[in-house]
């Protein structure tokens, strides 16, 4: 075969091929709009009848194809994030009904990872306690995202039996948990695995202490107090007593003040910090908080200098005569500046930026010609 026969060949199989791929381009967009067209339809027809099941209503005896039933599954999960109390219950009866409690706990252990967390999805968001053991297995899932689902279902199914499940998985070095998704998962189980959380920050791992202050914070677990101080003061591991000094500012404990005033004298830049801002969220303004926190807004430390004078700043007015103890004059060097009250006599240096910084939060929450 000649050159000029050969290249006339090859150019009609390129041409043939590039038809070809055109044409299996268009296929596929001509196929996924009648999908879509026909998902539409379904959706609008299917709304109805989903919006009269939550309401109590059951539904009509009309057969529903495979695809029917797999969107109405999906759209009454949808529904469940929606609705509360009486609802809630019927879309619930709603999926077991139609099979998609059966069908989901088998996807359960499904190849596909996609599968796998769309399953824990459902059966999350349905309440279905039966699934909670498969559920659990998925902490171990080799995907990120099953592992990630799965917390977040687990703590939709409100069982504090999987609070240990869950702890003891934090800080996996191959597979690990999202710090947030736990410690969401653990607030959404609620107050039945505080003392799960306790048993944990009393003895547990490291990250699972770390999840357990933090959870126990949110969790308003005033009766926890004296565990988390303890853990503030004396945990081996830095984070632990961030995590605690913080929720105990969250509690708002008067039973807290001594340990985080004792914080404010730590060595750690962070412990004094975050033990000068939940000072300020307790509020309470005794003398000897407030001479605590006047001497760390001296400190060196910008961080602990700002929140102790936001914290001073929160402890009404023995908090505002002592920032406004702190203003000093300002000296020859220095080009004055407005204060908060509007003089020009006074001017900020170093640690002086948090008290103007403070002073100015307090006159712009002052009422017109009112004292703070």
């Amino acid at each position: 075969m000649s050159v000029e026969a050969t290249l006339e060949v090859a150019v009609a199989v390129v041409g043939i091929a590039l038809v070809a791929s055109l044409a299996a381009m268009v296929s596929a967009r001509v196929v996924r709009a009648i999908a879509g067209r026909r998902r539409s339809r379904a959706t609008q027809r299917l709304r109805p009848l989903l919006v009269a099941a939550a309401a109590g209503e059951p539904l009509p005896h009309t057969a529903l194809g495979r695809i029917e039933r797999r969107l109405l599954i999906d759209m009454a999960v949808e529904y469940l994030g929606k609705v509360r109390g009486e609802g809630s219950e019927a879309l619930r009866r709603l999926l077991a009904e139609q099979g998609g409690l059966d069908s989901m706990r088998g996807q359960l252990t499904d190849r596909s990872a996609v599968h796998r967390a769309h399953a824990a999805l459902v059966l999350g968001a349905a309440g279905d306690a039966a699934s909670r053991t498969g559920i659990e297995a998925l902490l171990d899932d080799a995907d990120f995202e099953v592992r990630a689902t799965a917390v977040r279902s687990l703590g939709q199914l409100g069982d504090p039996h999987s609070v240990v499940a869950v702890l003891a998985r934090v800080g996996h070095p191959g597979r690990p948990l999202a710090f947030g998704t736990v410690v969401m998962a653990l607030v959404t189980i609620g107050p039945a695995c505080i003392d799960d959380l306790l048993g944990v920050l009393g003895g547990g791992r490291t990250p699972g202490r770390q999840v357990a202050a933090e959870a126990l914070g949110l969790l308003d677990a005033v009766g926890a107090v004296d565990a988390i101080a303890r853990a503030a003061e004396h945990d081996d591991d830095a984070e632990v007593r961030i995590r605690s000094l913080r929720a105990l500012g969250r509690l708002g404990s008067p039973r807290a003040v001594p340990v985080l005033v004792r914080a404010l004298d730590a060595e750690v830049v962070g412990f004094r910090a975050v033990a000068a801002r939940s000072l300020g969220v307790i509020g309470d303004g005794a003398g000897a908080v407030v001479d605590a926190l006047t001497r760390a807004v001296a400190g060196p430390e910008v961080v602990v200098s700002v929140n102790a004078a936001q914290a001073l700043a929160q402890l009404g007015e023995p908090g505002r005569v002592a920032l406004e103890s702190l203003v000093r004059p300002p000296d020859h060097a220095s080009a004055g500046v407005v204060s908060p009250t509007g003089d020009l006599a006074r001017t900020w240096v170093g640690p002086d930026v948090a008290v103007a910084e403070a002073l100015a939060r307090l006159a712009l929450n002052r009422p017109p010609g009112g004292t703070s």
